[in-house]
């Protein structure tokens, strides 16, 4: 797949006026009309977060041409950057509004805490690879969410202890071996939302 995405990349084209940043933006209005919209998803903040979020910039470079395609795309620590579609079915499924805390389980490149970010959101996100982590908190503050995201290590499927009242969850990624959260949700890459009323101290 990895191999099949970057052969199809498609490269900024020299007879092409636009500019990168005008060609990113232009996809991503494509994205989220075609992809996402047209599949059913009507939350207007959603959607309007997901065509602010600049995807390209939670994807490497050789995989930028891809960054708005309607696929999954690899990043580090072998996991994933989920398909746009699912990033907003699960955002639109969490009602969550500007304020709200929630809980984002599998930080990964970062992209879901920075849509819900960009809706206003106070996110705690859990990534259980430290690497990913670092790579994530630096790139959310480059582009603005730093202030709205706190990114920790730690295994997000063991009862994390954090002195917030969190209102939603949002699950990327969880252990088979995990009952604590929905069926969808236990196979890696497969997204899924909790909605959860509780309390967690330190």
């Amino acid at each position: 797949m990895l191999d099949r995405l970057r052969r199809f990349a498609r490269p900024m084209s020299a007879e092409d006026p636009r500019s990168p940043e005008e060609r990113a933006r232009d996809e991503r209005a494509k994205m989220v009309d075609v992809q996402i919209r047209a599949r059913g998803v009507a939350d207007e903040r959603v959607l309007a977060a997901l065509l602010a979020v600049p995807r390209d910039a939670f994807v490497a470079a050789d995989l930028r041409g891809s960054a708005y395609a309607d696929d999954a795309l690899p990043i580090e620590a072998g996991q994933t950057i989920s398909q746009p579609y699912i990033v907003g079915r699960m955002t639109e499924l969490l009602r969550v509004g500007p304020g709200d805390p929630v809980l984002d389980v599998g930080t990964g490149s970062g992209y879901q805490a920075a849509v819900l970010a960009q809706i206003g959101c106070r996110v705690v996100s859990i990534e259980r690879h430290e690497s990913l982590a670092d790579a994530a908190r630096e790139r959310l503050a480059r582009l603005g969410y730093g202030d709205r995201v706190e990114i920790r290590v730690g295994d997000g499927s063991r009862n994390p202890k954090m002195r917030a009242t969190v209102r939603s969850a949002s699950i990327d990624c969880a252990s088979s071996a995990d009952r604590s959260v929905s069926p969808a949700a236990t196979a890696c890459n497969v997204s899924a939302t909790w909605s959860v009323e509780q309390s967690f101290r330190r």
